[in-house]
């Protein structure tokens, strides 16, 4: 009988200790979901938090972009006068945007600006740089001095590129 009252009073035990632990989560769950309340609260009597952080990844996404842009600037600049095959290998194709991102990230014109650089230049690579596997040439036929040759259009086109690249990345830099 003992046994028995012995196990009553353990499982008694045994019931109030679990009956205990599952209040402290309940009363934890509870400040957890009050703070969150407040936090709420808070942004919705406080919206400008939410924008602020929102500018400042768009501001950041704006900067990324830029610097893929000016990356394929110093590539095709170094072309003008010597071979930099390297730099061309390394330099982006893209920006890596969707339309639908740019139209978030720069007005309309700086959009158009954008869609022209990584156009031209991968015109300018498809044209002076990839041979027919699509892979970067190193060599090129004939001397710089030599307009008509392979070498001298591309350093004339690579003069030429860089001008109209620096007109645009004016446009780019100008958004907000």
């Amino acid at each position: 009988m003992f046994i028995v009252l012995s196990i009553l009073v353990c499982l008694t035990f045994l019931g109030l200790l679990s009956m205990l632990i599952l209040l402290k989560r309940q009363q934890y769950t509870l400040q957890l979901l009050h703070a969150l309340k407040q936090e709420i609260e808070t942004l919705k009597m406080n919206p400008s938090s939410l924008s602020i952080e929102h500018e400042a990844l768009l501001n950041e996404s704006r900067s990324h972009l830029l610097l893929l842009a000016y990356r394929v600037r110093d590539a095709v600049y170094k072309q003008q006068s010597t071979i930099h095959a390297r730099l061309i290998e390394e330099a982006p194709t893209s920006h890596g945007y969707s339309d639908k991102e740019l139209a978030k990230l720069f007005p309309p014109q700086a959009v158009l600006a954008t869609q022209q650089f990584w156009h031209l230049y991968n015109e300018y690579l498809s044209h002076h740089w990839l041979d027919s596997k699509k892979h970067v040439k190193t060599i090129f036929s004939g001397r710089k001095e030599d307009h008509t040759s392979e070498l001298g259009q591309m350093h004339i086109a690579s003069n030429r590129l860089i001008t109209k690249l620096d007109h645009l990345l004016e446009k780019m830099k100008s958004a907000p």
